[in-house]
C-alpha cells in the first residue's frame, strides 16, 4: 500500500483571495513506483519531472505512475491536519 502525504498553501478563492494551510492525503492499495511533480498557469506547463518538493504561485500537481493497471484510491483534503486528510 502506498499512502502520499503534503501539506501546502491554496487559494481559498472568492473576491477576496485568502491564502490559508490545507494538508492532502492520498492512499493507494498499491506502491507507488513512480511519481512526477508538474507546475504550470492552467494552459501550459512550465516544469515537468521528477521531485518531492513543489511550490510556487503556479498550478501545481502530480502524477503517480502504478505498475497494476487497476489501483484503488482514497483522496482526501483538511483545513485542520494531515490525518484528518484521509
Amino acid at each position: 500500500m502506498g499512502v502520499i502525504k503534503a501539506v501546502g498553501l491554496i487559494t481559498m478563492g472568492g473576491t477576496l483571495g485568502q491564502i490559508g494551510p490545507s494538508s492532502f492525503c492520498g492512499q493507494f492499495d498499491n506502491t507507488v513506483t513512480n511519481t512526477r511533480i508538474f507546475f504550470g498557469n492552467g494552459t501550459t506547463l512550465s516544469e515537468y519531472g521528477p521531485g518531492t518538493i513543489a511550490f510556487g504561485v503556479e498550478r501545481v500537481g502530480v502524477v503517480y505512475s502504478f505498475t497494476d493497471t487497476n489501483v484503488t484510491s482514497k483522496v482526501g483534503m483538511s483545513f485542520i491536519s494531515i490525518s484528518r486528510g484521509l
